[in-house]
């Protein structure tokens, strides 16, 4: 069987990798920023674009991950930071959960890690500053899964001079900060894929059928009072502690 038609296998969770080559075309060499990578190949969003020539920016705090993305992702330039604000600054501390290396929920520095946890700190960069240092122009891609900090990330980028073209976010939807933040520069949300969000800019085309129109607009407007009762019952069960 020829390399042709050989079908291409998803790395990535929810097989987003598949629906990105398909958006921009099998043959399309394009660019890539990842945040949040963690594993060189195991559930990655751009494994397999880069496979198919593109070449990007990995952003991961994990110094681990970080050697491991250095071997296996040679089209790639990593960073070992943490990404914040555009007055971030300095060094964050970043709870990892005992035998794993993936990043706590929330991330909260201030947490008191249970046996086994361990934390590590990360120098703070932004968004904009590693599309500087890794030569990157042109953004085809962004994706972050940061554990609750993407807002954070988003803040740190200059869409003025870096627009990407797709934005995969994961949103949990615990509130609409991250969707209400796009959409004031100027993205529209087009499919909902697993605990991720797609965004394009607002005028470039984007077939959504009607299933899908629905589904997004039962999970970012109709279930608004459930998340606005689940986060006061947060805040009690916080008070009563």
């Amino acid at each position: 069987m020829s390399d042709a038609a050989t079908p291409m296998r998803s790395h990535s969770q929810y097989g987003c990798d598949l629906k990105v080559v398909e958006y921009f075309g099998k043959s399309h060499a394009g660019t890539f920023l990842e945040a949040g990578a963690n594993d060189p190949k195991s559930l990655s969003q751009t494994y397999l674009l880069e496979s198919l020539g593109w070449t990007g920016a990995l952003v991961e705090p994990v110094p681990e991950c970080c050697e491991k993305l250095r071997r296996d992702r040679p089209r790639s330039r990593v960073f070992e930071n943490a990404l914040g604000g555009p007055d971030a600054a300095g060094l964050l501390r970043l709870k990892i959960p005992g035998g794993t290396t993936e990043l706590a929920s929330g991330m909260a520095a201030d947490e008191i890690a249970a046996e086994g946890d361990r934390v590590i700190e990360a120098e703070l960069i932004t968004l904009t500053r590693v599309l500087e240092l890794a030569g990157i122009q042109t953004l085809d891609l962004l994706s972050l899964d940061l554990e609750g900090m993407e807002l954070d990330a988003l803040e740190g980028l200059d869409f003025g001079r870096f627009p990407p073209k797709l934005i995969i976010i994961e949103d949990r939807m615990d509130d609409l900060r991250k969707h209400a933040f796009l959409k004031r520069r100027g993205y529209k949300i087009v499919l909902r894929n697993g605990s991720n969000h797609w965004y394009v800019p607002a005028s470039r085309p984007y077939p959504v059928p009607l299933p899908m129109r629905w589904e997004l607009f039962r999970r970012l407007y109709l279930s608004v009072p459930f998340r606005w009762l689940r986060s006061l019952s947060r805040k009690l069960r916080g008070k009563q502690r």
